[in-house]
């Protein structure tokens, strides 16, 4: 027998199923070495190993065991998945007010990696649900309408709600830390919120992949990874990230770009509801269908009329803001469309001049890029912003009428003066010279 840590043993294998083992002890070590396993309660990788496996709490395989209720399905490439058909649901045999060691109401981790597509529709990822909600004392963490809603042993008050990448792969954890719930996705802080305080543990069985929030909410997402435990720091969170993203692209699971900081396509019914990205005016529409850029719906900001869009909690050094964008008409004169921020605080713009060209400013310099953008025609924008130490921003500008990115920009601002960072990209269009913007595919990275 070969023992990894603690309880964790196992008949040593050999072939292809050695090399995969091998690279889950590479994932579990790491988690040693960085500190977090002896925080955990329950630890469960659910792929790419059989389902009798899969169900295992690493931490101790005799308890917690994940049980399958109906028609809950498994794939040896994605884990376990919903039903949205029934009810299916998989009971995780861990009540946090009766099985929490180093879960706690002081302190207190819930964490999934998703490896399908986010549901555009409501999808009950983990955690007690009564009433269509995340009950009080709550625990949970629920992707819904593309976006991570989290929170831990808290009331309703204190929900926890962010837009970010919708493609598939999300690394998501909830933490309660002293009077704050916290929210990271892939090992990045995206949202913080004051808990409602006094609430006691959650006294309910936790369940995984539930459906049944409402009418038409599957739980039809994947699982590779869940776990819970003590409260995580941002830099094991981070750990515990890159070490999951390592060993899913290891064995041969599909692991989305490690470095997408937020995601949205305007798709589903619902994304006005959105808490991260916000409009303002009367026939602002992220629903809009008329004419569409990309799938069945794109946002439309009318003249006179705006969106911001937050992407972090905490700024990003170097960011890539892509979207794809089409006008209906040239404004009379200077025209305000596109501010990259650091929360309020302009680091970077963009403004469309009345001969179709763009002009640039960043870190207390300009330029007047020489493309001519025309009406009626859809361009795929790509920025790049790098924060400075006082005399070396940058600020480039890509544009094509394709997605393929170019190889070179056509505008680029270097030598600035701006040390601040991003976390904000807002669209404008508040100039009154009737022009209309349409949106859609908005994707921020760290290059």
């Amino acid at each position: 027998m070969a023992k990894v840590s603690g309880n964790i043993s196992y008949q040593q294998p050999s072939g292809v199923v050695a090399i995969k083992t091998n690279d889950r002890n590479t994932l579990i070590q790491t988690l040693i070495d960085g500190g977090i396993l002896t925080k955990l309660d329950v630890v469960y990788i659910l792929t790419p190993f059989n389902e009798q496996a899969s169900v295992l709490n690493l931490i101790n395989p005799l308890d917690n065991i994940l049980v399958k209720n109906l028609s809950i399905s498994f794939d040896n490439t994605k884990g376990f998945t919903g039903n949205s058909a029934d009810s299916s649901y998989m009971a995780m045999d861990f009540n946090p007010s009766v099985d929490g060691i180093n879960f706690t109401n002081a302190s207190a981790s819930i964490g999934v990696f998703m490896t399908s597509t986010v549901s555009e529709d409501h999808a009950f990822l983990i955690g007690y649900s009564a009433g269509g909600t995340l009950a009080e004392p709550a625990i949970g963490i629920i992707n819904r309408y593309g976006r991570w809603q989290g929170k831990v042993n808290e009331g309703t008050a204190g929900n926890t709600e962010v837009c970010t990448c919708g493609k598939n792969d999300m690394f998501a954890v909830a933490v309660r830390d002293a009077g704050d719930s916290l929210l990271y996705v892939n090992g990045r802080l995206v949202d913080t919120k004051t808990i409602v305080t006094g609430t006691n543990l959650c006294n309910h069985q936790l369940q995984v992949l539930r459906n049944g929030l409402g009418a038409n909410n599957p739980s039809d997402n994947s699982f590779g990874c869940i776990f819970l435990g003590a409260k995580l720091t941002a830099a094991e969170i981070l750990i515990f990230y890159n070490a999951v993203h390592a060993y899913f692209a290891a064995v041969g699971v599909s692991v989305p770009d490690k470095n997408i900081l937020a995601y949205i396509n305007f798709e589903g019914s619902t994304y006005s509801e959105n808490g991260y990205w916000t409009g303002t005016g009367v026939n602002f529409n992220p629903n809009y269908t008329t004419t569409v850029l990309s799938g069945t719906q794109s946002l439309y900001i009318p003249d006179g009329e705006r969106g911001n869009f937050k992407y972090l909690k905490s700024g990003t050094n170097t960011t890539e803001i892509s979207f794809m964008i089409r006008f209906d008409a040239l404004p009379s004169s200077n025209f305000d469309m596109i501010f990259v921020k650091d929360v309020v605080t302009t680091v970077a713009s963009c403004k469309l001049y009345s001969t179709g060209r763009v002009y640039m400013s960043s870190g207390g310099k300009t330029l007047y890029d020489t493309t001519v953008l025309s009406v009626d025609t859809v361009y795929y924008i790509w920025l790049e912003y790098v924060k400075g130490t006082g005399a070396d921003s940058e600020f480039h500008l890509y544009i094509n009428t394709s997605d393929t990115k170019p190889g070179a920009p056509s505008g680029s601002i270097t030598g600035g003066d701006e040390t601040l960072q991003s976390d904000t990209f807002d669209i404008y269009n508040i100039n009154g010279q009737s022009v209309n913007f349409i949106f859609d595919e908005i994707l921020v990275k760290e290059i």
